[in-house]
């Protein structure tokens, strides 16, 4: 899921949030049937730097132009806030409208 976009978010850049998801990415990709821990970890995380509406719009491009270039299976992002036992604002899944 690595990006080249200069977008920033809070001081943390697309490429850097997108980096931090790799341990989605297994899950995601539909290789493992297993959300790796550190994945919930990892999206609360770079949720969290995601305070405006700006920064949650911004963040959601970075990953649907990752999530579409990596393969991200949109039934598996969806999936995500349930497994991780939490409301995610800034959505993964790369099919989403992000201007809503």
């Amino acid at each position: 899921m690595m990006s080249s976009a200069s977008k920033t978010v809070h001081g943390f850049s697309c490429g850097e949030a997108v980096a931090a998801l790799q341990p989605c990415l297994p899950f995601l990709k539909g290789n493992s049937r297993y959300l790796n821990v550190l994945c919930c970890v990892d999206i609360r995380a770079v949720s969290d730097k995601a305070a405006t509406t700006e920064d949650r719009r911004n963040l959601c491009q970075c990953f649907k132009k990752a999530g579409t270039a990596a393969g991200v299976k949109p039934e598996k992002a969806r999936q995500i806030p349930k497994k991780c036992l939490m409301k995610v604002p800034v959505p993964l899944d790369p099919t989403v409208d992000c201007t809503k």
